[in-house]
């Protein structure tokens, strides 16, 4: 439980001190995008067919809302920094960096208690991720998009 606080809190500030590259309707909208994501994914995952858990076994509890500003923090900290104009491989690269820290992080929150499996194995994540991180980049150029086609209906409607 220390371990989801104390990563919590870093997760906040960080996600608050870095400088953002990111509007705050990108972040609004492609955080909770995220959010939604993550609960669909923890209802039939860890609820319907119990491959893992957070805290304790077949209950959600109070302290598992700690876990939000973890979700909250990768999304912005992963958009704000996605390369986004580059090369496939570069975006790649940066796909892969980001897995390679999720795991470290997902490791040591088995390790504390934090998470815990029951079917679900830590190379499935890998895996998920791969598919999970480049979902955020696809959703936010989605957002990008309906800004911009806003952005042109209104000036179009107030010349």
């Amino acid at each position: 439980m220390l371990y989801l606080i104390i990563t919590s809190i870093m997760f906040i500030f960080v996600t608050i001190m870095v400088p953002k590259r990111l509007t705050k309707i990108e972040i609004y909208a492609s955080t909770f995008s995220a959010l939604y994501l993550q609960l669909v994914v923890d209802v039939y995952l860890h609820i319907k067919l119990n491959w893992y858990y957070y805290l304790t076994e077949h209950t959600i509890d109070w302290a598992t809302m700690f876990v939000i500003p973890i979700f909250v923090g990768v999304n912005v900290l992963f958009l704000n920094y996605y390369p986004f104009g580059k090369s496939g491989s570069i975006q790649f690269s940066y796909i892969t960096i980001c897995i390679f820290f999720s795991m470290i992080y997902e490791y040591y929150s088995i390790q504390f208690g934090m998470m815990l499996f029951n079917e679900w194995k830590l190379w499935y994540s890998v895996l998920a991720y791969y598919f999970l991180f480049p979902l955020l980049a696809l959703n936010l150029t989605w957002i990008r998009h309906l800004l911009e086609e806003h952005r042109v209906f209104n000036s179009s409607n107030h010349k």
